[in-house]
């Protein structure tokens, strides 16, 4: 099975990490592009940021609580809690 670019650029840059070489010597070593290495290197972090959790903060002031139902929506997830839930727990 091939590996696309983005594969092998993910390997590459796990490989530079573990290495402990600086960036320029590992390009050198393998005959790499050292700007090609660093814009693949913002593009899979970029993306990854992008996949992970979005970070929340609770509410200063107490929030009260409804007897209806707390829905929370992000892509194509969805929760939903029941009103009894209070918001800052969420949160927190």
């Amino acid at each position: 099975m091939k590996l696309t670019a983005k594969d092998k650029w993910t390997k590459l840059i796990t490989e530079q990490q573990e290495s402990g070489l600086t960036v320029a010597q590992f390009c050198r070593d393998n005959s790499l592009n050292s700007k090609s290495f660093y814009n693949w290197r913002i593009k899979i972090t970029t993306l990854s940021e992008a996949l992970s959790f979005v970070k929340v903060q609770s509410a200063s002031a107490p929030v009260p609580i409804s007897k209806n139902s707390i829905q929370l929506h992000f892509s194509n997830t969805s929760l939903s809690l029941p009103g009894t839930v209070s918001p800052v727990w969420v949160a927190a």
